[in-house]
């Protein structure tokens, strides 16, 4: 199901496939090729050796929640600190086989073994000096070089096997799947470190999209249906009319503002320093909000993204917000070359240097940001929005972060979306064409 959402879902005829997790049934790597309507998976990998589950067990030692925290750690690895220390000793945990795969030390890691009340064992304690994370801390230094040092040592076992796939399939195309591959600081430097010329990620590459997977699985694998080779967007979910969205504001007694200009007016709020929710069109299918369900604000303001934390997010300090931005205007702003595509925020890039102090609230300590590249024919109302913000501010770019109360789901209905405005110190929402005021 992994291998047939990213294969299915990309505009590739062919491709090399690797799909990385933290386990299936017992699979937790697979390695294959596909073509036209065929998946081949050649290569294996079963539990316990298992990439996710490896960045799992740090998580877990950071103190953060395995299989949910994974984000928070994968911020932290950006922090400035000499790891060097941490790596070496993560690194003599696992072994990069010949066959272009890997293997955990299991005498450090024991996710595999279902009646342990940790991924992690004493010996990785006292490995990385005894010390475990505590929910709720705030990172000092041995939490950013350990989560550096982790991070790296997962790209390298990731990169291991994508050149060795490369070696067997002899292709420029590259799609990968799973939810490891949720880590956009990976993501976005394969092409640079890889012979691929090409990858795909979809919206939706951890187990969510397995129902798509499976669904294009049987109808191209099974039925030998014909594909389709344009690359699908991700507003697949259920839309609302404006029938709809005025009943529920009536039957509520909200009072709301009808705009004949929605980018316009949506652009001056935001080029004004105010946070707005938006709510419009499509629900996007996946865990990234891509400007249908999500809350905006000026990329300029430094304070924007402390502020945003403290109305609405409540997250951590340390984790950046990103930006999306006019997919043609995208080189301008970010390290990418002028055809550059990020349709769905799986790709983190550096911010150009003369850029990264003008556009603060999108960028991470270490300059880059998870970039969000917008294109008229998916989205031409948010893509608007953007349009307009380029004419009053220089800057065709918005801090773009998911329309939800942390720890809850992203909004989905026009009555999802009022309850998360009211229960929080948001200010301005835009139901569809109403401004709705506190």
């Amino acid at each position: 199901a992994h291998a047939a959402n990213a294969f299915f879902l990309s505009p590739f005829k062919e491709a090399a496939i690797l799909t990385c997790d933290w386990r299936g049934e017992f699979q937790t790597t697979g390695l294959g090729i596909g073509k036209e309507n065929n998946i081949e998976i050649f290569s294996t990998k079963e539990i316990p050796h298992s990439l996710g589950m490896f960045y799992a067990t740090y998580t877990q030692l950071l103190g953060y929640k395995a299989d949910s925290d994974e984000w928070k750690v994968m911020a932290l690895s950006a922090f400035d600190v000499d790891c060097t220390e941490h790596l070496e000793k993560i690194r003599n945990t696992v072994k990069l086989t010949s066959d272009g795969l890997f293997e955990l030390d299991q005498s450090y890691y024991q996710g595999g073994m279902l009646d342990k009340p940790k991924l992690y064992t004493d010996k990785l304690v006292n490995l990385l000096g005894g010390k475990e994370g505590v929910k709720g801390d705030t990172p000092d230094k041995w939490y950013y070089s350990v989560a550096k040092a982790m991070q790296i040592v997962s790209e390298e076992i990731a990169l291991h096997m994508i050149e060795n796939l490369y070696k067997k399939t002899n292709n420029e195309n590259l799609v990968l799947s799973g939810g490891f591959f949720m880590n956009s600081v990976l993501n976005g430097k394969i092409v640079d470190l890889t012979p691929f010329k090409n990858i795909y990620i979809s919206f939706a590459p951890a187990d969510v999209g397995n129902s798509i997977g499976a669904a294009l699985f049987v109808s191209h694998c099974i039925h030998g249906e014909k594909r389709n080779y344009s690359s699908t967007d991700s507003y697949l979910g259920k839309e609302y009319t404006e029938n709809e969205i005025i009943d529920i504001l009536n039957r509520r007694k909200i009072k709301s503002e009808k705009l004949d200009n929605v980018p316009l007016r949506t652009a001056k709020l935001l080029s004004e320093g105010k946070i707005v929710a938006r709510f419009d069109g499509r629900m996007e299918f996946g865990e990234r909000a891509l400007g249908n369900r999500s809350i905006l604000a000026d990329p300029r303001i430094p304070e924007m993204k402390d502020e945003i934390n403290s109305i609405i997010k409540y997250r951590e300090s340390y984790r950046p917000f990103a930006p999306s931005v006019i997919q043609e205007k995208a080189s301008k702003f970010f390290d990418v070359p002028d055809d550059f595509q990020c349709p769905y925020m799986e790709k983190v890039i550096p911010v150009k240097s003369e850029f990264r102090n003008k556009l603060p609230a999108i960028t991470h300590v270490d300059g880059s940001a998870r970039i969000h590249t917008v294109n008229k024919q998916d989205n031409e109302n948010f893509y608007n929005i953007l349009l307009e913000m380029d004419k009053l501010t220089g800057f065709p770019i918005v801090l773009n972060t998911s329309f939800n109360i942390n720890g809850e789901p992203i909004v989905m209905s026009p009555n999802d979306s009022l309850n998360t405005f009211f229960n929080s110190g948001l200010q301005y929402l835009i139901l569809g064409n109403y401004l709705i005021t506190k």
